[in-house]
């Protein structure tokens, strides 16, 4: 059983709400954070109440990816200790502690290691969704849909010669994958030069439009591939704003993992990271500025969020909702990445309900793809003692939205960042941050409230 706490502007908390998706699993409509006034709901405690590990040194404190939940932390009275080890059978390091955030999955402690009122940041099974690899080997195994056709291996990319397979043209996938083509496909040397593929790195970024000559394509494919990477089809049709690309980054904590059940939160605002440079033929719409250095746009630039992508506030569409002095209401203040999309949708088709649809589409996204690993998950945790109680994990789900408003996912990040780069995403990922505060600290207040006698100790 999958149960799904939707973010919902219009509605912030209706458990009475369903949607209905692919995976047929109930979801039950409601928010992370969806109501400013309760963020801070949960009691505060005296000092020291709760000891928390930061695995990794320089991940919390000053310019740290993790300081703004370092300092929510803080303010509610926890002790954070940073502990650095380099392997991850390595004891931690204070022998009283209750809750350990880890950048790694494969630090999940084992089930000797990992006492009865002991928590930790990840989610045994999950590993399936967050390595691209993983995914992409899971989509045809659990008939996923809404993932790009990703290639995981040199002899899938020989099968497809050998087999003259061409891919589903709804994907927009190249015939430039051929090296000896039927006779009635041009020559290599013939065919203009197209970017339907992506490679990708195994670990976050490295991302490769692949362009040129088909069998200039096939080399480099077959190189990545080798090197442990992924090949996948660059979204067709992608929606674009003011030119530029972008992808639509969606928070969701999963709060609760059984044998059972997996439940999940999905945070109300939204991350929406743009292209540096505009598509081809669209270079009027956003003059480029040459952020990565560049003289001119490149692939790279006008097809990969990378790591100097422009912010929604500097679209010129969109700027305004992300403006302190023009924004109005809860909503507004709250979720501008959210509202700056629903507006924009509502301006371009026509139709208010724009957004919802799309909405809707995450939901069941995310529902079916936690659906795929529950099997998995409930074999991964029930070598625990207490189960549930010892889990929880923040993701960062990564669509391209097409023309036809389709949510493509693309990625599915294990401890996304959290360092912000603006004041406007600050503001995001501080909301954010409390709302899993909220439930680091309901998660360790479960220790003994089953009746079971199981009380904190050292």
């Amino acid at each position: 059983m999958i149960t799904i706490l939707m973010g919902t502007a219009a509605s912030p908390m209706n458990p009475k709400s369903s949607v209905g998706g692919p995976s047929t699993l109930p979801a039950s409509v409601g928010s992370l954070t969806a109501d400013p006034a309760a963020i801070r709901r949960v009691p505060r405690h005296g000092s020291n109440a709760y000891t928390v590990i930061f695995e990794g040194a320089g991940n919390v404190v000053g310019e740290g990816e993790l300081y703004l939940l370092h300092e929510e932390l803080l303010l509610r009275n926890a002790s954070v200790t940073v502990f650095a080890r380099s392997n991850p059978n390595e004891k931690l390091g204070p022998p009283s502690w209750d809750f350990l955030w880890s950048r790694r999955p494969d630090t999940i402690p084992s089930p000797g290691a990992l006492d009865s009122w002991r928590r930790t940041n990840h989610v045994p099974g999950l590993h399936l969704l967050t390595s691209k690899k993983n995914l992409a080997i899971l989509v045809p195994l659990a008939n996923l849909s809404g993932v790009p056709a990703t290639l995981v291996s040199p002899g899938e990319v020989h099968g497809m010669l050998r087999r003259g397979a061409i891919p589903p043209s709804d994907l927009r996938l190249s015939l430039s994958l051929h090296r000896a083509p039927p006779p009635h496909v041009p020559r290599p040397e013939a065919v203009s030069p197209r970017c339907d593929w992506l490679a990708k790195s195994p670990s976050h970024g490295g991302v490769e439009p692949l362009c040129g000559p088909p069998a200039a394509i096939l080399d480099r494919a077959e190189t990545r591939l080798a090197g442990g990477g992924i090949i996948q089809a660059a979204v067709r049709d992608p929606l674009l704003i003011d030119g530029a690309s972008f992808d639509l980054g969606v928070y969701v904590l999963i709060t609760g993992a059984s044998a059972a059940t997996v439940r999940a939160r999905v945070f109300s605002d939204v991350l929406l990271r743009f292209c540096e440079a505009p598509r081809e033929g669209h270079e009027g719409s956003l003059p480029y500025g040459g952020l990565g250095g560049a003289a001119a746009p490149t692939a790279t630039s006008r097809m990969v969020v990378g790591g100097k992508y422009r912010a929604a506030w500097e679209m010129p569409s969109l700027r305004e909702h992300f403006d302190t002095t023009k924004t109005q209401g809860a909503g507004r203040a709250t979720w501008p990445g959210r509202i700056a999309l629903e507006a924009h949708l509502t301006n371009v088709t026509g139709d208010p309900g724009a957004f919802q649809t799309l909405w809707r589409a995450v939901s069941e996204a995310v529902g079916e793809t936690l659906a795929a690993v529950q099997p998995a998950v409930s074999s991964g945790v029930e070598k625990y003692w207490q189960q549930e109680d010892h889990f929880l994990e923040l993701l960062r789900y990564d669509f391209v939205v097409d023309t036809n408003l389709v949510p493509w996912l693309v990625e599915v990040n294990a401890s996304p960042n959290l360092f912000p780069k603006s004041a406007p995403q600050e503001a995001l990922l501080r909301t954010l941050c409390r709302g899993v505060v909220d439930a680091m600290i309901t998660k360790m207040r479960q220790v003994g409230a089953k009746g079971t006698g199981v009380m904190k100790g050292g």
